[in-house]
């Protein structure tokens, strides 16, 4: 039950998190969100494995839930800045792409480390630090 509301509260956070994205992004440009979304991804992910209480699994649902799909704005809208908007398609169809590789790369890679230490605790740390070197990398875009 405990994560059940958790993800609950991921998935409406998200929704919120999504929307007001859209709107920071219009307003202030597109890398400085989105590199505070990796930073915030980062380090929620690198304390997930010392939350000990179900306030602060919902705090961390909170925030993950905030910036769970809060990229996409900010991604498909540089994606056009930087690609332009006739290729906005298939520029964001090879991200996302892309992006399920690794996804698939990151799941067996989690439950192999799952398997030689009986925890997930290695796999959010180096999910936390590839998202933290997003924000660097982020941060190096010219808009």
């Amino acid at each position: 039950m405990t994560m059940a509301v958790s993800l609950g509260i991921m998935g409406a956070t998200d929704i919120a998190g999504t929307i007001f994205s859209g709107w920071l992004c219009d307003r202030f440009g597109k890398r400085w969100p989105m590199a505070i979304y990796y930073a915030l991804r980062g380090v929620s992910l690198i304390l997930l494995p010392y939350v000990e209480s179900t306030g602060q699994l919902m705090a961390f649902s909170m925030v993950y839930g905030l910036n769970w799909l809060s990229t996409v704005p900010a991604t498909s809208a540089l994606t056009a800045d930087l690609f332009g908007k006739q290729n906005v398609g298939i520029v964001f169809g090879w991200i996302c792409f892309a992006h399920q590789l690794g996804a698939a790369l990151a799941s067996y890679g989690a439950g192999y480390l799952h398997g030689l230490f009986g925890n997930y605790t290695l796999t959010f740390m180096i999910s936390g630090l590839f998202a933290l070197a997003a924000t660097g990398l982020v941060m190096k875009i010219r808009e």
